[in-house]
């Protein structure tokens, strides 16, 4: 996560940081601490729903199921 905060080339960060994600998915190690943290981890199955609650902020409700 510290090479990834100091690199500013936006090609060669996703790949760094995706290496600190994958761990944390294969340790389960993620716990909210927040109401509404600010990063969600979903699949390609949701999107966002276009009548969303708020304009300006993110909320869990906004995210729904595709077909």
């Amino acid at each position: 996560m510290d090479l990834g905060a100091v690199e500013f080339d936006q090609e060669k960060r996703p790949p760094i940081y995706q290496k600190g994600i994958d761990e944390g998915v294969k340790m389960k190690d993620t716990l909210p601490v927040a109401y509404r943290p600010p990063v969600f981890v979903h699949s390609k199955n949701v999107k966002i729903n276009d009548n969303a609650l708020s304009p300006i902020d993110i909320d869990v409700n906004d995210f729904v199921w595709s077909n």
